[in-house]
Order: C-alpha cells, then sequence, then structure tokens
C-alpha cells in the first residue's frame, strides 16, 4: 500500500514538473517573441526617426536654394528646381554615440509657380512653387518612409517672424544713439539692430510696443533688441514708459533689393496690381521708369496736387523727393533716394496708441492697436524701399558738414576696441555681425554659403578677396544673405565710399548733375543746383528702408522733428538738428508690422517655406 502511495506521488510530482516546464518553455518563447518585437518595434522608431532627421535636412536645403529666388533675375527658381536631381543622405547617432540609422531624401518639384492676387490681403505667399520631400530611414533592416508637401516662394515680410518693419528704428548692422538731452529723442515704438545697439552717451526716451500676431498673440515683451548686445555708456539714460531691453536676440532678415527685375515684373501687375505715381492729371510713372531716356525722376508734391502712389511702382535711377504724398503703394528706387525737404501724408494716419503698463493690460493694449489699425487701414501709406542709400539734406555740401557729422558715423572706429563698429565691407565673419570677433572675421576673405552646381548641396565656401571684389569661380552659386554676404546681394561689397556713393550718378555709376538732363519732371523754376533746391526736412511721413545706408541731415533748429513709419537700414548716420526745448520724434506705423492681418501695403518680399501636409507612406 506504501509503495503503491509513493508511486502515486512520483507520478503526481513528475505531473507538477511536465506543467511547469511547459509553463517555462512558453514563458521564454513569449518572452523572446517580445523581446523580438520589443527590438523591431526600436528599430522601427529609429527609422522613423531617421526619416524624420531627413526631412528636416531637406526642409534646411530648400529654404537656403529659396533665398536665390529674388535675387537672381536669370533663373529665380533655378536651385529649387535643381532639389529634384539632388539627393541628400545621412546618418543619425543614437544618445550613445552610435549609428542609430540612415536616411535618403529625394525631391519632387512642381512644373509651374503659382501667383497669388495682390488683392488677397490675408494672403501667406505672393508666389510659389510645390515642392515634395520623400525621406526614407532605415535603420536595422526596419524602413519608414515620410513625405511632406511644402510652399517655397516669396512671402510677405510680414507673415514672417523677425520682421524688422515691426521697428520704428531697425539697423542690419550697428545701431546708435548719441548727444541728446532729455525728451530731445523720443521713439513710439521698439528699436533694435542686427549687430549691437548703443546708447552712447544722453536721453533716448522709449514707448516700446510688444510685438504680437494679429491674432492678438503676445510674441515679445522687451522693446530695445540687439543681436549682439544693447549697450548703455557710462552718461547714457533710457527713459520712457517701456524700454525693456534684450541681448542676444534672433537675427532679423532683411529683403532682397538686389534683383529689380523681380519688382519691376511686380510694378507691371504680375500679382495684378499695375503701380502708378500720378500728379494732378499726370502720370509720371507707369509701372516701371528709367528703362530708356532718363533714369532719375524729381517728385515734388503740393497739398493741391500731391504726388500720388498707387501700389508698386520702380524707378530705375534715383528719386528727389519732395512735398506733400498720398494713396498706399512701395516706391522701389534703383539707386538712391534723396530726401529734398519735408515730405508729408495728404490724409496722414492717427497717432499710434502708446503702450503703458502702469496704465493698462497687454490684452488691453492690443486691442487700441487693432482698433486704430482698422480705423486708420484706408490712410495714406507708403514705403521707400531703396536698393541703395537713402540721403537726407544738401549732399552736394561736401564741406564741413558731411565730412564732420556724417562720413565719421558710417565709418566709425570704436575708441576702446579699435575696431570699425560701423563699417560695412563683408568681411564681418560669418555671423554677419563686426566686433564678435567669431572666426572668420577681418580675414581677408568672403566666407558665404554656395552650391557649386546642380545635384549638389548648399555647403560652407570661402573666396579670396582682390581689388574690391570676392573670386567667386565660374558655376558656383553664392546663396543671398547667408555668411559674410551681409546685404544680401549674392555679390561681395567693399567698404561704402561716403562721397562717390552718395553723390547723383547713373546706374552705371558714372557722375551726373541735378538739372533737366538728367532728370525727368524737374522744376519749372530751373534751380541752378541741387544746393538752391533742398530744403531742412523736418518731418517724413512713410516707411524708408534701405540695405545701404540712411544718411545726411534733418531739422534746422525750428521747432520738433518727426519720422512718421519708420526707419529700416543697413548703416545709420542721421544727424538732427533740434533747437532747444525741441524733440526728434520717430514713430512706429504698426500697420507695416506683423501685427496687421490684413495687408495694408504689398512690402519687399522674403523668400520662405511652408509645410502644407505630412503623412507616412509606408513602414516595414
Amino acid at each position: 500500500m506504501r509503495k503503491r502511495q509513493r508511486g502515486i506521488a512520483l507520478m503526481v510530482v513528475l505531473q507538477l514538473l511536465m506543467v511547469v516546464l511547459v509553463i517555462s518553455i512558453a514563458f521564454l518563447v513569449n518572452s523572446n517573441n517580445n523581446l523580438i518585437f520589443l527590438g523591431q518595434e526600436r528599430r522601427g522608431l529609429e527609422a522613423f526617426y531617421a526619416a524624420e532627421s531627413g526631412l528636416q535636412v531637406g526642409l534646411r536645403e530648400l529654404f537656403q536654394r529659396s533665398r536665390v529666388i529674388n535675387a537672381d533675375p536669370t533663373d529665380p527658381y533655378g536651385l529649387v528646381d535643381a532639389m529634384a536631381g539632388t539627393t541628400l543622405t545621412g546618418d543619425v547617432e543614437g544618445g550613445d554615440g552610435r549609428k542609430a540609422g540612415a536616411y535618403t531624401v529625394t525631391s519632387q518639384v512642381s512644373g509651374g509657380v503659382t501667383v497669388v492676387s495682390s488683392s488677397d490681403k490675408l494672403r501667406d505667399f505672393d508666389e510659389y512653387k510645390t515642392v515634395t520631400l520623400t525621406s526614407t530611414g532605415l535603420a536595422g533592416g526596419m524602413r519608414r518612409v515620410l513625405q511632406t508637401t511644402v510652399w517655397v516662394g516669396l512671402q510677405p515680410i510680414q507673415r514672417v517672424d523677425g520682421n524688422p518693419f515691426n521697428y520704428a528704428y531697425f539697423m542690419n548692422n550697428w545701431g546708435w544713439f548719441s548727444g541728446f538731452g532729455e525728451n530731445q529723442m523720443v521713439v513710439l515704438g521698439n528699436n533694435g539692430a542686427n549687430a549691437n545697439f548703443d546708447l552712447i552717451d544722453g536721453y533716448l526716451a522709449v514707448f516700446g510696443n510688444p510685438f504680437f500676431k494679429g491674432d492678438g498673440t503676445s510674441t515679445s515683451q522687451a522693446a530695445i533688441y540687439a543681436a549682439q548686445e544693447v549697450r548703455q555708456g557710462e552718461n547714457a539714460w533710457f527713459t520712457g514708459s517701456y524700454n525693456g531691453k534684450q541681448s542676444y536676440a534672433p537675427f532679423r532678415e532683411m529683403p532682397n533689393l538686389s534683383n529689380m527685375d523681380y519688382y519691376k515684373d511686380v510694378a507691371r501687375g504680375k500679382n495684378g496690381s499695375r503701380g502708378t505715381v500720378k500728379k494732378g492729371s499726370a502720370v509720371l510713372i507707369d509701372g516701371v521708369f528709367g528703362e530708356q531716356g532718363k533714369q532719375s525722376i524729381v517728385l515734388e508734391g503740393t497739398s493741391s496736387e500731391p504726388i500720388v502712389i498707387d501700389g508698386p511702382v520702380v524707378v530705375e535711377g534715383n528719386v528727389v523727393l519732395k512735398g506733400v504724398v498720398k494713396g498706399q503703394g512701395t516706391l522701389y528706387v534703383g539707386r538712391n533716394l534723396y530726401v529734398a525737404g519735408d515730405v508729408t501724408y495728404a490724409n496722414a494716419p492717427t497717432e499710434r496708441p502708446r503702450y503703458d503698463p502702469s496704465k493698462e493690460t497687454l490684452t488691453e493694449y492690443v486691442s487700441d492697436v487693432m482698433q486704430w489699425i482698422d480705423d486708420n487701414k484706408s490712410q495714406d501709406a507708403v514705403t521707400y524701399a531703396v536698393r541703395k542709400n537713402v540721403v537726407y539734406g544738401d549732399v552736394s555740401d561736401k564741406g564741413s558738414w558731411w565730412d564732420g557729422s556724417v562720413g565719421p558715423w558710417i565709418t566709425r572706429k570704436d575708441e576702446d576696441t579699435g575696431e570699425y563698429t560701423n563699417d560695412n565691407h563683408e568681411d564681418a565673419g560669418t555671423d554677419m555681425i563686426w566686433t564678435s570677433r567669431d572666426a572668420t572675421e577681418n580675414d581677408g576673405k568672403w566666407t558665404v554659403q554656395a552650391v557649386g552646381g546642380n545635384g549638389q548641396s548648399v555647403t560652407t565656401m570661402t573666396f579670396p578677396v582682390s581689388d574690391g571684389k570676392a573670386q567667386v569661380p565660374d558655376g558656383v552659386k553664392v546663396i543671398p544673405g547667408t555668411g559674410e554676404d551681409i546685404d544680401g546681394d549674392g555679390q561681395y561689397t567693399p567698404p561704402l565710399d561716403y562721397y562717390k556713393d552718395f553723390a547723383f550718378a547713373d546706374k552705371s555709376g558714372t557722375q551726373i548733375e541735378f538739372n533737366g538732363q538728367f532728370f525727368a519732371n524737374f522744376p519749372a523754376s530751373g534751380p541752378a543746383s541741387y544746393s538752391d533746391y533742398v530744403t531742412p526736412a523736418n518731418r517724413i511721413d512713410g516707411f524708408i528702408y534701405t540695405n545701404n545706408a540712411t544718411a545726411g541731415d534733418l531739422g534746422d533748429w525750428s521747432g520738433d522733428t518727426y519720422m512718421r513709419g519708420g526707419v529700416v537700414g543697413r548703416q545709420d548716420a542721421m544727424t538732427t538738428r533740434i533747437g532747444p526745448g525741441a524733440s526728434h520724434i520717430m514713430e512706429h506705423d504698426e500697420r507695416f508690422g506683423s501685427e496687421s492681418q490684413e495687408l495694408v501695403v504689398q512690402l519687399p518680399p522674403v523668400p520662405g517655406i511652408k509645410v502644407m501636409a505630412w503623412r507616412e507612406v509606408t513602414g516595414e
């Protein structure tokens, strides 16, 4: 009996062992399957992230190539089209430094350019092409394919983060104020620079306005910006109700005026709006002026017969401007704009709201500005977009005033560092900021992004400089606005000659005189010289943009001087004559900034891309 019981017990134990063994085997098999599955899932994720990294590389490449669109008069979308023949490859590292995957990116470019009508006040693009990027990610035998559809083209600058037209005063190089007494310099709006911003001495009263988008979303909370440093001298004071400072702010993209052919097409009605300039019943400019015959023109308006600017227009040479203007449009000037006296709106907007955080909330201020924009959207609004320089006062007076007050600031040398803080030749280093002392600054070479030919990606290239020119080999296309190409024209720019570059000359640089032989619409009074014609400018209405210098003399000691709109340029050497108890007031026009949902004025566009669709094509 006992033996039988022991036998039964042995059988039970064996059966239990078998059950445990089966369960263990099943567990091990399941664990192994889970490990395989987890490994596949991990490799699938790595392949996905590799494909995603490839798309980001493709988007960066596409954006760099887009910068040629409004700079190349012969083949503006050539580099974008060449993306179709370019394959981008690369590896992706994991967090432990190992190779986690690889990507391959190909492109498909649509055939034609889509042009958006300027009547669409809410448009995101003026024109664009459609590009499809396909990125294949590989990791450990796993494959994931992602695809994105992108618009690439020219965007209204108001739709771009960092719009320089958000500022009352913005310099692409060095921004500065000096020598003003308390409340003598008043800025109703923001100040900024793509290098240092200096209040060297004296006072600067700033009534800034927080940046916000057209939907009322606040994007910034400072009034004085610099891509390098905001600096304040020992005997310098910032005043005003809103004057917060931000150093090391993002670099602001500047429009490109080097290719006037693009703007000519726009002026002739490419976007559905052919521009004109009229005085009374006379049409002075119909789209484009100066392609034949005289290249330059005098525009002088009166209260009874103002200069009416309607839409975008182009003048090939110089414009001498004075008097009353009216309308909404952009005057593109191929060389210099000479401000020969007061320039005032016939129907000016009301004074914009001032932000005072001690008296109102940001929400209340935003509401006030949006209402102001709506109330003034039909009032006069003119942009002066100048390819070369904006010159105030008597440029023909090359005596003590010009030599003592303008020239030294254009080529100013910092007494402490010995460096040229306002130098404009393009050897400022790849950060495009003088005095930052980056590796390529002042090395006698021109360092930019460029493409060596179709089928190649954008890379950094360095070219020697001799006789004021960079030696760029044939077949190499420079990407405008990259590296040391500060003015964004795709060509090396030597130091500014403040005599030759500001003097009257034609497009070829040949000197001309201020008379009816060279200037259309010359005054019937026939002034014997420019000195006999020019008067001090105490007020300038309109937004001034130039990616060269804005320089000269404002005011006549008789009272306040005004600039209502904004001033954006590459260099500044404006001197202002202000009488005792008077002020110079710079007032920003919010209708030109990103705050306005509707595009009141067609400003110079900037290259841009926008992702319109994204999807995963396959995964295995």
